[in-house]
């Protein structure tokens, strides 16, 4: 069987395939036929490590100076860092200045080693398409030198992509076909499994902490200080809600200490950069996080022996911390607006609501019209100022339950709560003419007007549990977006008929 035939399939699939489901079990199908292959009677064939994962390999090639180029390689070691630390914003920006000062010095393994990077980082930022697709041209440019056993542990990182995209059912098809496979139930890749099908169930309490008690009978550097501190929050969770509070008391506890492990251990990855990067970089990297690394630790450190509220009061204040750059991924800095990976992260919320009041909800796609002209006629930051103007009004424009983002350059989406097709059109057109209504003075003294087209979708209350719902809101909205400003622009069409 030709698999790299196989993976310019799923690759070129990826293009054409609107429905990204359909896609992501495509590409486990091929994991799956991967595996299939190269196993007999049940079990691997072959030699396998069971004590590897795949970010270990990653590790041991640079320290092993697979990549000739030491600067290069260090590059590397210091993004690895930043991901250990979940500091996935910084690590794109060091893997960026890599890409332009590094590009023509790069070699085959680091290339590769590149497309593995952007994969996990698309995954982080919530762009799952894109992240199964840099997965795609990673295996595809390692497939003929990588082993069997890096394969599979490749394939178990990569299931990561189908749990935080939601699409459980097909990550749970995946980790039950390989489970079959593992009969040595020591080890690290075993442990890796059991921890797939915990956050694959953690909806499902029952279920999630019987894993979680298996997980826990294994040494504890089987997992690392940020898995054991979830696995002991979770259980402290748990019994929490069972009333039973001792235990709760006691994993919450055991949770916090690894809590504090986890924030020394981080400290230690930092300070561990000065053996392998310039001096500049590295007291840049510093002072991004040790700082704030050290006041948690700190803080954490004195409430250690407190009691049950003690020990929530301090996870609060952590959480808070740690969710401030995961808050400022979702901003769109020049608008003010969300971006698409609020939208993704909101969405089904959105949804959730609407189900359980039985309500609509709709789909606007704006777009400026001529913004082109205005940037090509007084430049880009005339431009902006034109797309800022027009943003600031929009915020101000719908309920608090909308979600409003910066959906493309000059395209605003609008997703809205308990209105219909016939309501979305009405307040579509209010919008339209206070825009049009609106001069904006350039900068020489001279008038602009700014005019706006907009489609229109709906998902009635029957249609809210339909597959890629937000998919087909889009696709539609986008389609009469198109013919309206086809139709001469500064128009509002929610269906054919408004033509």
């Amino acid at each position: 069987m030709d698999f790299n035939k196989i993976i310019e399939e799923l690759l070129e699939n990826g293009r054409k395939c609107w429905n990204q489901k359909e896609w992501f079990n495509q590409t486990i199908d091929f994991m799956i036929e991967d595996i299939a292959l190269n196993t007999q009677n049940g079990f691997i064939e072959g030699s396998f490590d069971y004590n590897l994962s795949f970010k270990k390999i990653i590790n041991d090639t640079l320290n092993n100076n697979k990549v000739k180029n030491p600067r290069i390689s260090n590059y590397y070691k210091c993004i690895l860092v930043l991901f250990e630390i979940n500091e996935h914003i910084l690590a794109e920006d060091y893997l960026t200045r890599l890409e332009k000062s590094l590009l023509s010095r790069k070699t085959t393994f680091s290339m590769s080693l590149h497309l593995f990077l952007r994969a996990e980082i698309y995954i982080e930022k919530l762009e799952y398409r894109r992240g199964n697709e840099y997965y795609l041209l990673f295996l595809r440019d390692i497939y003929k030198r990588a082993t069997f056993s890096e394969r599979v542990l490749l394939y178990l990182e990569w299931s990561n992509l189908f749990i935080k995209s939601k699409n459980y059912d097909l990550a749970e098809k995946f980790i039950s076909f390989i489970f079959k496979f593992i009969h040595h139930k020591n080890g690290t890749i075993y442990v890796n499994i059991l921890n797939q099908f915990f956050k694959i169930n953690k909806n499902f309490s029952e279920i999630a902490v019987k894993y979680c008690f298996e997980m826990l009978t294994f040494p504890k550097d089987s997992l690392n200080y940020n898995e054991l501190y979830i696995i002991h929050l979770y259980c402290g969770e748990y019994y929490a809600a069972s009333k039973d509070y001792d235990k709760a008391i006691q994993f919450f506890s055991t949770a916090n200490s690894f809590l504090i492990e986890k924030w020394r251990q981080y400290l230690e990855k930092i300070s561990s950069l000065r053996d392998f990067i310039p001096r500049i970089l590295y007291l840049e990297i510093k002072e991004k996080l040790e700082n704030k690394i050290l006041e948690v630790v700190l803080d954490y450190h004195l409430h250690y022996n407190y009691l049950i509220n003690s020990l929530k009061s301090a996870y609060d204040e952590v959480k808070k911390l740690s969710n401030k750059n995961y808050d400022l991924a979702f901003f769109d800095t020049l608008t003010g607006l969300n971006n698409r990976r609020y939208l993704y992260q909101k969405f089904d919320d959105l949804v959730e609501n609407a189900i359980i009041e039985n309500v609509p909800i709709s789909c606007l796609l704006i777009d400026l019209d001529n913004l082109k002209q205005v940037n090509d006629k007084y430049g880009h930051n005339e431009g902006d100022v034109v797309l800022t103007w027009v943003c600031d009004l929009i915020k101000g424009f719908f309920k608090q339950s909308d979600i409003v983002i910066r959906y493309g350059g000059d395209e605003i989406l609008v997703i809205l709560f308990d209105v219909d097709r016939r309501n979305a059109k009405m307040i579509s057109e209010k919008l339209r003419k206070t825009v049009e209504k609106k001069i904006i003075t350039h900068q020489d003294k001279q008038a602009l007007k700014v005019t706006i087209s907009v489609g229109v979708s709906e998902a009635n209350p029957s249609e809210l549990t339909e597959l890629n719902l937000l998919d087909k809101l889009i696709t539609e909205a986008d389609k009469y977006c198109y013919v309206a400003k086809d139709n001469g622009r500064n128009r509002v069409i929610s269906q054919l008929s408004d033509i």
